[in-house]
């Protein structure tokens, strides 16, 4: 989101003002790509000869999403580093650790992150403006709808995580969620490769969730998305159960509650 601005006193002040941020107009509607598994809410902007692709997406998790911005010239000098988004109007921002990169065989370059704990659709007006600022790209958008767009968003993504198993309304009543502990890479490891499933050269992805309590100890935990071979579903709960740690959920009181927690794991056999 953009540095807020604020208005010039009469006092005379030395030194050059801050620029205002280019204000981005909407090029057309938004679109929302509903997946079996994610949510892709998109719209088009543009500045002068300038375009500007903003994208939100849904991920394998409760509250984080995916956030991308895309355009052949505005990103040309952007870097890694920080980036905010903010809601011009209110006080609802953001830093979030974005990366760049390109859009294979086009143009395009991207700057992205995924954004925690900040589940914009309860936040955004009928009509409201996103600020982005990561120091080498200042923006406003103007969006028009955007209610509407984010409300519709959310209804798709709290649809996937009830077929999960997911009680959405609790999930949505505290406002910081569950969080790993400790690295999620150590719960499962080479090692633990069910010998079963290594002889038949089974591999896949497994998709898990838990329930994590007050004192952040996992007390349920099932499999969420099959990998499609009963070894490797079989195998990853006693791993999540024995080895995950968790920050509990907190309410808006910053008391723990129970929450809870989506992951994947990858079952690929070592080369």
């Amino acid at each position: 989101m953009l540095l807020t601005i604020f208005a010039a006193s009469a006092l005379t002040v030395t030194g050059t003002a801050t620029a205002a941020p280019a204000m981005w107009q909407p090029a057309g509607p938004a679109r929302l790509d509903q997946q079996p598994t994610q949510c892709t809410l998109s719209r088009e902007f543009t500045v002068g000869e300038e375009r500007l692709l903003v994208q939100f997406q849904t991920t394998f998790s409760l509250a984080t999403y995916r956030v991308t911005l895309a355009s052949a010239t505005a990103l040309r000098d952007t870097r890694p580093g920080k980036v905010e988004l903010a809601l011009a109007g209110s006080d609802a921002a953001r830093e979030f650790d974005a990366q760049t990169g390109t859009v294979p065989n086009r143009k395009e370059r991207l700057l992205q992150w995924y954004a925690h704990d900040f589940y914009l659709p309860p936040l955004v007006k009928d009509d409201q403006n996103f600020r982005f600022s990561s120091g080498r790209f200042d923006a406003e958008l103007s969006w028009s709808g955007a209610g509407e767009a984010f409300r519709q968003l959310g209804g798709c993504h709290d649809a996937i995580l009830a077929q999960a198993g997911v009680d959405t309304s609790t999930v949505r009543a505290a406002p910081v969620s569950a969080k790993p502990a400790n690295v999620p890479g150590y719960w499962a490891t080479n090692a633990d490769y069910p010998s079963s499933a290594m002889r038949a050269r089974e591999e896949g992805e497994v998709g898990f969730l838990v329930t994590i309590g007050t004192d952040g100890n996992v007390s349920e935990c099932r499999v969420a998305s099959s990998s499609g071979f009963a070894n490797l579903d079989d195998g990853t709960c006693p791993l999540i159960r024995r080895r995950a740690k968790f920050e509990p959920a907190r309410d808006a009181a910053g008391a723990p509650v129970t929450g809870y927690y989506l992951g994947r794991i990858m079952w690929k056999i070592p080369q």
